[in-house]
């Protein structure tokens, strides 16, 4: 066996120190007691990570031993109750750190996380707007604020302020987590608002769902191996490839439903995703000839679905097309009584008698 060193066991120390110093800072610890009160709650998150609840509770209650006014220990004992879904414990305790620091942001923030993970969106909006008075150039901020907006679906305003938050951020040389983050709930908010206006303003529509593509496609160069965002970029690909089917029919939307695809789908929303794309692309290119191209998205359709989705009970009539030349024109008359008609196909004089069955 190897043991630590003298000199690595040093550094090692001197690394966690430097750790729970700058910890020790963001929570706003002042004086010794404050500062042991800290480091108890800070061991406290820590052992909530691993799993161990009891302990983290614990170590919360003696961290109020030790400084019983320092709102921030309770603040951060909330929220891991929260965590818990113990929302009535959590209310109890941001009430006593409220009662204790009215205006701090980190409280004020804590709320609004709290009201999000109890369901309670309109609560949620009411401590980020309250925060937002306090601190309007505040980045971090200005973004939970479009966030709650974006939970009320209040599109517009949260447009805005996500525009903004990330050009606070951009001025502050704020990168990595924080602006992919507001990146992609950016482009969630434009998603709901496009969703909103899909029945009655569909070019308003497509704009907004463009837009939300173009932002995933940057989110997902930015961070290649993130699953989510590659989800999400996959989701929003094929809305807009039914809004532009809509609008302006299938070759335009056809590179929407392609980038929605995902050839090796691991988790069930890929998987759905990618065959109700490959299902289109399948129906389409058949209808167009490209039968070829059609057998690809047809096998692709097949191994991603799930039995009993309405795509793999039709998929046997896309594959009978396979074999099959699909016949098209202009219907001339149907003989009553009888199971065919004649067809004229369109732009020839030709006629041919077609089966209806």
């Amino acid at each position: 066996h190897s043991f630590p060193t003298r000199r690595s066991t040093d550094l090692e120390s001197r690394r966690v120190r430097s750790s729970f110093r700058y910890s020790l800072k963001e929570f706003g610890a002042v004086t010794e007691e404050e500062q042991i009160a800290a480091t108890w709650a800070l061991t406290a998150q820590q052992r909530h990570l691993s799993g161990d609840y009891g302990s983290a509770i614990r170590m919360f209650e003696t961290a109020v031993q030790f400084a019983p006014r320092f709102a921030p220990i309770y603040r951060n004992w909330a929220s891991v109750e929260a965590a818990e879904n113990q929302f009535s414990k959590a209310y109890e305790l941001m009430e006593k750190a409220a009662d204790l620091a009215p205006k701090d942001l980190g409280i004020l923030l804590a709320w609004v996380q709290i009201e999000v993970k109890a369901g309670h969106p309109e609560k949620a909006l009411e401590f980020a707007q309250k925060a937002a008075k306090l601190a309007p150039d505040d980045e971090v901020i200005v973004n939970a604020l479009a966030d709650a907006e974006r939970r009320n679906n209040l599109h517009e305003a949260a447009e805005g302020n996500f525009c903004r938050a990330l050009d606070l951020m951009s001025a502050k040389g704020v990168s990595g987590r924080p602006v992919l983050v507001a990146m992609t709930a950016r482009a969630d908010n434009l998603r709901r608002w496009a969703e909103s206006l899909r029945e009655l303003r569909r070019p308003e529509a497509a704009q907004k769902l463009l837009l939300a593509a173009t932002i995933m496609e940057e989110v997902v160069a930015l961070n290649p191996d993130d699953t989510t965002s590659q989800a999400i970029r996959h989701e929003i690909a094929l809305q807009c490839g039914h809004v532009v089917f809509s609008l302006k029919g299938f070759p335009e939307a056809r590179r929407h439903y392609d980038s929605a695809i995902s050839w090796n789908p691991i988790r069930d929303r890929d998987r759905k995703v990618t065959e109700t794309a490959s299902f289109i692309m399948a129906d389409h290119l058949l209808q167009a000839g490209c039968v070829e191209e059609g057998r690809r998205y047809i096998e692709l359709c097949r191994k991603v679905g799930v039995g009993g989705s309405k795509y793999q009970e039709q998929l046997p009539d896309l594959e009978i097309e396979l074999a099959n030349k699909r016949v098209l024109g202009v219907i001339d008359y149907i003989v009553a009584n009888r199971a065919d008609c004649t067809m004229r196909l369109a732009g020839t004089g030709q006629e041919v008698s077609v089966n209806r069955a």
